[in-house]
């Protein structure tokens, strides 16, 4: 054990290394909890020391391409060496923290005016979005098939702010739109624009709101509401003695939210047993929306309509109202649903190049987690070419 936490404090001493030291104390039975510890109150002994707090769900760098730096406050990136380490010795000052994933995306500004003094500051990286892609979206390439996101409004296309085929990926607040590729070279998809909002006092529950009340779609153990016994499916009832049952999912979410360090009361109805009444304390939570892509529209009678030629035909969908110009997507499969974000659209159905696309229905109501079915008359007329 001596000689183990000895190269981690030479290694901090010297930032050569500290998360590699630690990856390789792991394997001798140290564990990575306790050999951050000794990492971290070595690296105090130098003048100053920039830690990341890095969650366990956050995807590594690409080891080649990717790290993170901190350059003074107000200054680009430019030239900036990066590391992989999660540690990094830096003069007492004010600091701008660059992260980036792989050599593919560009480099995110994920703090700005970090107050590095003597010792070690610690900087979270924590927060991002999570993806839920249901099982009939397709994946044309499964290798490179995956998620591209983009700050809101911004080119859907190279360069990515972050490109990923995981399920998860690593944001700092901000506003951001979210697109799914099928694969690697196809056209981006649009799926949702969401917001990754600052840290907040919070109890660290995803929820949806129900006749009921807010039913639980997930409560991480490691959370306050995880840890005081809060399940997936249960259905929050009342916070803090005011019922919730009617309420918006915002304004339930308020009620959640508060001071940290202030114990809440939430309470819960969990299948057909008497209402629970569970006492936890709000932390910071550092957020992690979850992106879904799993609405959509299917045509139920694609067989029984006019064949697409497999080169050029293709059936497709539109905002409500829109011209067929630019398709929100599009596909020449009659069979597999169309993968679209919530909303309402108009379907056109162009049999090939040398025809013009068929308005084949109007106003199709697309809402999240479902796939709205429309049948569709067959009689398709319109100018050929």
């Amino acid at each position: 054990m001596t000689r183990i936490a000895t190269r981690i404090k030479d290694a901090a001493m010297r930032d050569d290394g500290i998360w590699r030291v630690l990856r390789r104390t792991a394997m001798h039975g140290l564990g990575i909890a306790a050999a951050w510890t000794i990492a971290t109150t070595a690296a105090a002994q130098a003048p100053s020391t920039i830690a990341l707090d890095v969650a366990d769900w956050v995807p590594g760098f690409d080891s080649a391409t990717g790290g993170w730096t901190a350059v003074p406050a107000g200054r680009p990136i430019g030239q900036a060496v990066l590391t992989i380490d999660f540690a990094l010795a830096v003069e007492p000052g004010t600091y701008d923290i660059y992260w980036r994933h792989s050599g593919a995306v560009p480099a995110l500004r994920v703090a700005a005016g970090i107050v590095v003094g003597d010792g070690v500051t610690t900087v979270p990286v924590a927060s991002g979005a999570a993806f839920a892609v249901a099982d009939w979206v397709v994946r044309d390439d499964p290798d490179t098939a995956g998620w591209g996101v983009v700050p809101a409004l911004a080119y859907a296309g190279e360069p990515w702010l972050a490109r990923t085929q995981g399920d998860a990926v690593f944001l700092p607040p901000g506003n951001y739109d979210f697109y799914w590729l099928p694969s690697g070279d196809a056209t981006p998809i649009p799926v949702a624009r969401q917001e990754v909002p600052e840290p907040f006092g919070g109890i660290g529950v995803e929820i949806q709101a129900v006749e009921a009340g807010m039913r639980v779609l997930n409560a991480a153990e490691t959370q306050p509401a995880g840890r005081a016994g809060i399940l997936p499916d249960d259905i929050i009832v009342a916070v803090d003695g005011t019922v919730i049952a009617g309420m918006t999912l915002a304004e339930a979410v308020a009620l959640l939210r508060g001071t940290i360090g202030v114990p809440v009361v939430v309470g819960i109805r969990r299948g057909k047993g008497e209402p629970l009444e569970l006492t936890m304390t709000r932390e910071e939570v550092q957020p992690v929306v979850v992106v879904r892509a799993d609405s959509g529209v299917a045509i139920t009678n694609g067989s029984t309509l006019p064949a697409l030629d497999p080169a050029t035909g293709w059936w497709g969908a539109v905002s409500a109202g829109q011209a067929p110009t630019v398709m929100v997507n599009a596909t020449a499969d009659t069979a597999a649903p169309l993968l679209l974000s919530p909303g309402r659209y108009d379907l056109y159905w162009r049999i090939s190049d040398r025809r013009d696309p068929f308005l084949v229905a109007v106003n199709i109501d697309v809402t999240a987690g479902a796939v709205t079915e429309v049948r569709i008359d067959g009689r398709l007329e319109g100018p050929r070419r």
